[in-house]
């Protein structure tokens, strides 16, 4: 299947995100974990420090890109993570060609069983916003609940998954990070700034915290601003509650 997967890498400026469960999150061994914001508030590193924690599972990192939209592309692509994994028998690789080429129900049946063999096991799909067929997503609800006791799906989006929850949260299966335990706090906002060598005094920093209401990408974006500008002001920094204004500040500039 050809492919290679992998979080992403550890950024300078990048900070310890897994106290934030430790704080108050007690259903992060759930079958599920939702982190869900817009973007620039640390979703794939907090699901990527997870990822690194995880001493007792397999781990699998899958990021979710518009191909996976076309539901034989999506196992294909999740195949390629299970083999990473373990390398496939020849006869399991056969059969694995096989199920995509034929596109039907014993395509998602033969993914599932590999997923068995690779138990307890945990998958990240990071970007999963990308993700909207329903073909695709009934795929994905399908490996949340066939999951066996140990196994764990992370699922890291800039917005709610179109997934049946419901029952999920009821059962206490679900843990559901948003924007209110992604943003960061005072002290969390100076170990930023240290991290990018910017100087702000406590007053100044938990002014620039108050003003982009901890959203990390901002932070970081107001603390750079600052320190080459020095005396011009505060820069005019929006919330990462301005979803769009959000999405194009991280993608367009950092």
């Amino acid at each position: 299947f050809g492919a290679r997967f992998d979080p992403p890498r550890r950024r300078p400026s990048d900070i310890d995100r897994t106290a934030l469960l430790r704080a108050g999150h007690d259903g992060i061994e759930s079958r599920l974990v939702v982190i869900a914001a817009p973007a620039g508030y640390g979703k794939s590193t907090l699901a990527a420090q997870l990822d690194a924690a995880d001493t007792v599972r397999n781990r699998m990192w899958h990021p979710v890109e518009p191909i996976d939209n076309d539901p034989v592309a999506f196992v294909a692509r999740l195949f390629a993570g299970l083999e990473r994994l373990a390398p496939f028998s020849p006869e399991v690789r056969a059969a694995a060609e096989e199920s995509t080429a034929g596109a039907g129900a014993e395509m998602v049946e033969m993914l599932l069983s590999v997923m068995h063999q690779r138990e307890p096991l945990r998958i990240t799909f990071d970007d999963a916003h990308h993700l909207v067929s329903p073909a695709s997503l009934s795929i994905l609800q399908r490996i949340i609940t066939a999951g066996r006791d140990g196994s764990q799906v992370v699922v890291a989006s800039r917005t709610t998954p179109d997934l049946r929850l419901a029952r999920l949260r009821a059962a206490g299966d679900l843990a559901e990070i948003g924007p209110a335990e992604l943003a960061l706090d005072l002290d969390a906002t100076s170990t930023v700034l240290d991290l990018l060598g910017i100087e702000l005094d406590t007053a100044d920093a938990d002014a620039l915290c108050q003003k982009t209401e901890g959203w990390p990408a901002g932070i970081a974006l107001a603390g750079i601003a600052i320190s080459n500008s020095p005396g011009s002001g505060w820069p005019a920094i929006p919330s990462g509650r301005r979803r769009e204004i959000a999405d194009y500040l991280v993608d367009e500039v950092l």
